[in-house]
């Protein structure tokens, strides 16, 4: 072991005496020996070398338990300098870790994580009460700094809160969690509005004021999440008004681009027919692999490497090697114009929705009522509230919601709006749209059970209908029809 190695405690312990626990588990993870002991202590207030703690058989044991990180100091000093953009501060790690690895000799990495504000860990999925926003960002830092720190490299965070902290920015209470799940899990996907862009692309911009880089790696944006639409284009925007006189380039976010693989060459064809001129640039990093899955390992607050191996671990496509790639693209040629509606990923369903609202929407002006079915959930009801009082202004406002996405509009109940839980069932369902048969507008947010709202509708053969499978495609579509109107 090279005896100036940086030692680092990983952020993910809790220490009882002489045992450690990791994260939220109440399982002796590591029982430290005396030699140990002195060691975790004198790393609890900063990394050390190796030589300065002296002990390297306690040092090996607690790198063996991966209780610390050992970090060996890069060859080089004159490397060049590219700048990572990330939308939360594993996906670079995720998606082009490999790359990163390899190349560390060769380029210093500056890493910034844009959406570093944050309440998300493992505890969503195991329903744990861990919801506090400072300790969380504070894990989440670290686990970010230890990553750049193998490369190398430097570790910077935007500050922008991610999506989960935008539908409710608070340190949450596990009964909170458990009644918005759903909705929280929406609003990830909700298409981040204008002015959110314009602050992202601000951040960005200034933060790109303060160095010259010789590259700078964007991510794609493939797949649901917003924070990955609002990195790419925030990217793209600062970009295309700054002109840096560096190499750009686009990587392909992992697992998304795999999961959702015809949205990666919809955006990919999309820049191309805005005037985009994209050059390949995939790497081969299958000597590089097993590398990259003992560095996401420190992101053990998000996930276990046993859990999304899968999908990191995927081949190129049609290549029986089975040779793993990581994808970029050079972007030899900025697009005319962002076309930042066609390549966000609910584009198709947006238009599609569109395409039915000439006929959903007459009469909506002098509607005294419309009833909306939310079956899932809206994720950001206050403004879709707006903006349906902006489309039926003399309306009240009916909301039948299931039971698992109640509470989300709870808190906007008023004398023009008027709420109802429904217990879940088909038959509570059915006795709902009853209600609403003589209603003018109807609105079905379906969510997955598209069967359940086909169902639905076949109560009301007069009056308007409309099924959509998330609320924003309603809003979007609402917003690009009355452009068109215009």
């Amino acid at each position: 072991m090279n005896p100036d190695s940086l030692i680092v405690a990983r952020p993910h312990f809790r220490q009882r005496g002489k045992d450690l626990y990791f994260f939220l588990s109440d399982r002796i993870y590591h029982s430290l020996k005396p030699g140990e002991a002195r060691v975790w202590e004198e790393l609890q207030s900063a990394p050390r070398s190796l030589k300065d703690l002296g002990d390297e058989a306690a040092v090996e044991s607690l790198a063996a338990s991966k209780a610390v990180e050992v970090i060996e100091p890069t060859a080089r000093t004159n490397r060049r300098r590219i700048l990572v953009v990330e939308p939360h501060c594993d996906d670079a790690a995720l998606s082009i870790g490999a790359t990163m690895w390899k190349m560390r000799n060769e380029v210093e990495f500056d890493l910034l994580t844009m959406a570093s504000r944050s309440n998300y860990t493992s505890a969503f999925q195991l329903h744990r009460d861990y919801f506090n926003r400072a300790d969380i960002t504070r894990m989440r830092t670290v686990e970010g700094e230890l990553f750049v720190r193998h490369l190398g490299g430097s570790y910077h965070c935007a500050g922008m809160p991610e999506a989960t902290l935008r539908y409710e920015d608070s340190d949450w209470t596990l009964d909170f969690f458990k009644s918005h799940e759903v909705p929280v899990a929406i609003s990830n996907n909700r298409r981040g509005q204008p002015e959110l862009l314009e602050t992202w692309t601000a951040r960005l911009r200034e933060f790109l004021k303060r160095a010259a880089y010789d590259e700078l790696w964007l991510p794609l944006g493939a797949g649901t999440h917003s924070d990955h639409d609002l990195a790419r284009n925030a990217g793209l925007e600062a970009v295309a008004e700054m002109r840096p006189p560096a190499v750009i380039r686009l990587y392909e976010d992992v697992p998304y681009g795999g999961d959702f693989p015809e949205h990666s060459d919809r955006i990919l064809g999309n820049l191309e027919k805005g005037g985009a001129d994209l050059a390949p640039w995939h790497q081969d990093v299958t000597d590089d692999l097993e590398k990259k899955l003992d560095l996401l390992t420190i992101f053990a607050s998000q996930f276990k490497v046993s859990a999304i191996k899968r999908g990191v671990t995927r081949g190129t496509p049609g290549d029986s090697s089975e040779r793993i790639v990581e994808r970029f693209w050079t972007v030899e040629g900025l697009p005319d114009e962002l076309p930042k509606d066609e390549i966000w990923f609910g584009a198709p369903s947006v238009d599609d929705v569109a395409s039915k609202l000439r006929e959903f929407s007459k009469q909506s002006t002098k509607s005294k009522r419309v009833a909306i079915f939310a079956i899932s959930a809206s994720g950001r009801w206050s403004e879709d509230l707006r903006s349906l009082r902006g489309m039926f202004p003399t309306a009240k406002v009916i909301v039948y919601a299931g039971p698992r996405i109640c509470a989300e509009f709870k808190a906007l109940v008023d004398a023009n709006t008027e709420l109802h839980c429904v217990g879940g069932t088909p038959g509570s369902w059915m006795m709902a749209a009853l209600r609403e048969a003589a209603t003018s507008h109807r609105i079905v947010i379906s969510g997955d059970a598209i069967g359940k709202a086909r169902l639905l509708t076949k109560v009301w053969p007069v009056g308007r209908k409309i099924v959509v499978q998330e609320m924003d495609h309603l809003i979007q579509a609402v917003e690009k029809w009355s452009t068109q109107a215009e």
